[in-house]
């Protein structure tokens, strides 16, 4: 984490499939809230959970002028952390944001899904590529 506070020259980032799990992305979150030159980052399948993605919903996300594509797929986030992390991004998702994975991660049932995915996509627009 402390190699990313303030790093301005971090355009891309791939933490995929590492075992960040909900302690590891709590610690890492306060610093990527400083990496606004961010572009590309990759947070799937680190079974992150509700906690993780409580923990990336407290990122400014709005701070990204640049950041374009997040994939946050496969973290078991369940149905309030989807809508939760969809909030949070709504402010990037009105600037450059244009392609977010987020699937995977246990919204509930089908008709439940349904629900979520239509208020993810109410959050963020056309940014959602994949479910």
């Amino acid at each position: 984490a402390h190699v990313l506070h303030r790093n301005q020259a971090l355009t891309c980032l791939s933490l995929k499939s590492t075992g960040l799990g909900p302690h590891g992305v709590t610690a890492i979150a306060p610093a990527l809230g400083e990496c606004n030159g961010l572009q590309r980052l990759n947070l799937a399948h680190n079974r992150m959970k509700a906690e993780g993605a409580k923990a990336l919903a407290g990122v400014p996300w709005g701070m990204f002028a640049v950041l374009q594509y997040l994939e946050v797929q496969d973290n078991q986030f369940g149905a309030t952390g989807v809508r939760r992390l969809a909030e949070a991004l709504a402010p990037a998702a009105r600037m450059r944001l244009a392609h977010v994975r987020m699937g995977g991660n246990s919204v509930g049932s089908r008709r439940d899904g349904e629900k979520v995915k239509n208020d993810v996509r109410r959050a963020l627009g056309q940014c959602i590529t994949q479910w």
